[in-house]
């Protein structure tokens, strides 16, 4: 009995790999950090109550005292609790960044993953630049501007390249991005916010890709037989 797939068995599970994608497509990073965000949150949280709270009771303290001691302590203390909180927002900045970066990696991964299989190629060490990319899918009749979030994809790109190589983030890049209000001195809620705005659009991208490569190999416009 010949169990031998046919080109037309090949073709259909093509088709279904197309269809089902992004059902395979999770990011398995971000529910780890979000607990290492949320405790440090937590932490953060509880450290500025004590904070205040030493502040409502150093209201009483008697500053004119000689010694100046009870003053010293409460200078002490606050500059204990400042440190605590910058380097407690930085571990937060630091944590959204790596959110960001595996983001990208995560779809770049999928895209030539899904290229690949798509199009039969053996090797995709020509996809390392995403001009290489785009050149490829204008080659098969796809218009990369014309994919869903398209533009969400370069910020993304662009940010995680900022954050790979550089220690600021490039002026146009901080004005493509709307939510970095603060120029290079981001903060850790700017990038949660940008984050949560684009966080969906590497599915959505390639869901969409995926869409088009159908399209593009297996439905038959009068165009296209012509």
């Amino acid at each position: 009995m010949n169990h031998e797939l046919t080109n037309n068995d090949r073709r259909e599970l093509n088709q279904m790999g197309l269809d089902t994608f992004v059902f395979n497509v999770s990011n398995m990073f971000e529910s780890p950090v979000e607990i290492a965000i949320n405790k440090i949150l937590k932490d953060k949280s509880r450290s500025l109550k004590e904070k205040n709270e030493w502040i409502k009771q150093s209201k009483n303290l008697d500053v004119e005292d000689e010694s100046g001691d009870l003053l010293l302590e409460y200078q002490i203390k606050l500059h204990e609790y400042s440190t605590d909180e910058y380097f407690r927002d930085e571990e937060l900045k630091a944590l959204m960044e790596m959110k960001i970066v595996y983001l990208y990696k995560m779809f770049e991964i999928n895209l030539k993953k899904l290229i690949s299989a798509a199009f039969s190629i053996k090797s995709n060490k020509k996809f390392y630049r995403w001009d290489a990319i785009t050149d490829f899918l204008k080659s098969k009749n796809i218009n990369p501007n014309l994919i869903n979030c398209y533009q969400e994809i370069l910020q993304l790109k662009e940010l995680n390249n900022s954050f790979k190589h550089s220690d600021n983030i490039d002026e146009k890049l901080i004005a493509r991005i709307p939510e970095l209000i603060n120029g290079r001195y981001t903060k850790y809620e700017e990038l949660e916010m940008f984050y949560l705005r684009i966080k969906s659009s590497p599915i959505d991208f390639l869901r969409d890709l995926s869409s088009k490569i159908y399209n593009e190999l297996y439905i038959f416009d009068n165009e296209k037989l012509e």
